[in-house]
C-alpha cells in the first residue's frame, strides 16, 4: 500500500484517518493491532476483525449471510446474535483474526 508523506502526516495530526481497506497493510506492518477500543464483547471482536480483514459492514455483512443494520447492531453492542449464529460469527473471525 502506498501512501504520501502528507497521508501520513494527516494520520498522525488527526486532521484525516486510514480507511477500512488501508487497515490491514498498517496492522501487517506495524506487527500489532494499533486500535484501542475493546475487544472483549462480542461488538469488539467483529470491530477488530473488519479492521484485521479490512471489511466495511457491507462485505461482512454479505460474509456472513446477514444485513448491513445486523453487522452495525453487532458491532454496537446493540444487539447480539441468537446462540447458534454467535457460535458460527466466532468461528469464522476467530480463525482469521489475529490473537
Amino acid at each position: 500500500m502506498a501512501v504520501s508523506e502528507d497521508c501520513l502526516c494527516y494520520w498522525e495530526n488527526g486532521r484525516n484517518a486510514p480507511r477500512i481497506y488501508q487497515y490491514p497493510a498498517i496492522i501487517s506492518f506495524l506487527g500489532y493491532y494499533p486500535l484501542t477500543h475493546e475487544t472483549e464483547t462480542f461488538g469488539g471482536k467483529i470491530k477488530r476483525y473488519k479492521h484485521e480483514q479490512g471489511l466495511n459492514n457491507e462485505k461482512l455483512a454479505k460474509l456472513l449471510g446477514k444485513g448491513e443494520g445486523t453487522v452495525a447492531n453487532w458491532e454496537r453492542n446493540k444487539r447480539v446474535p441468537a446462540k447458534k449464529r454467535m457460535k458460527y460469527v466466532l468461528s469464522i473471525i476467530s480463525n482469521t483474526s489475529r490473537k
